[in-house]
């Protein structure tokens, strides 16, 4: 049993990461030496999903076979240098200082990064590994207003695709959680589809979500594009809030992130 973190890609990179705790993940394509989703259990061709098909092939593949795994996206990567690399002092110093959940870096450091990653000695990746396992679930960045208004503030045109989806849900939650605290929507989520869990929390949320949204995916084939991916990142915090509440004492954290997006 291990520790994992996904970066999930739509397209092949020029250079991944891959490493015993970092693995880079394709989805609907296929590159020489690169992990895809295209083989075993997949709905790599549901393209509305987005990096939500990272996350159902690793549910239905390899899941079991971790005791704590974990989503990025191929240009946000967790805040994870055990080694107090100087590439990210700024952002270690930003984080601490602002309280922010994020800092914004050059695309152009982003192969330094990686490089920086690969570089992890046996004893910076065990720290690691420590530090995550340290937490039940770690989440990248929260909401924290209404989670349907801000929704239906960011996609208007899905409005009435949100009541449904959050009927439903509610609905379904219902029959996983009888005894639920919780209703959905909530007024607070985590974000961004980034997190790190224990593998059997993760295989739970994942058994409550995508039912609802591989149903809606059948009967509405004219929503919006990358809706249900934009849906399921609102889930999370409900999921979140829902088992600290059976678990008072759920070890939960927001961990900050690097968002590789600056020209330079």
């Amino acid at each position: 049993m291990g520790v994992t973190i996904f970066a999930c890609h739509h397209a092949a990179p020029e250079t991944g990461t891959d490493t015993p705790l970092f693995r880079t993940l394709l989805s609907g394509i296929a590159a020489a030496g690169t992990l895809t989703d295209l083989q075993g259990e997949n709905i790599a061709g549901r393209a509305r999903f987005c990096e939500m098909r990272h996350q159902y092939f690793v549910w239905r593949n390899l899941a079991h076979g971790l005791d704590h795994l974990g989503f990025e996206h191929y240009r946000r990567a967790f805040l994870i240098d055990p080694q107090a690399d100087p590439l990210l002092a700024p952002a270690r110093q930003h984080c601490a200082r602002a309280g922010a959940s994020h800092i914004a870096m050059p695309v152009s450091a982003l192969t330094a990064h990686q490089a920086m990653r690969q570089a992890f000695t046996a004893e910076a990746t065990e720290a690691a590994r420590r530090a995550l396992r340290a937490h039940d679930i770690l989440f990248a960045e929260a909401i924290h207003a209404p989670v349907e208004a801000q929704f239906k503030a960011n996609h208007p045109e899905a409005a009435a695709l949100w009541d449904i989806f959050a009927q439903r849900l509610d609905a379904h939650w219902g029959l996983v959680f009888p005894r639920r605290h919780v209703t959905f929507p909530a007024d607070w989520s985590g974000y961004r589809n980034m997190v790190v869990m224990r593998s059997e929390f993760f295989c739970e949320y994942m058994a409550l979500i995508m039912p609802v949204l591989l149903g809606m995916d059948d009967e509405f084939p004219q929503a919006p594009p990358r809706m249900w991916g934009h849906m399921s990142e609102r889930a999370l915090g409900a999921y979140i809030m829902q088992k600290r509440m059976e678990q008072p004492l759920l070890r939960v954290r927001q961990w900050p992130y690097l968002v590789f997006n600056q020209p330079g």
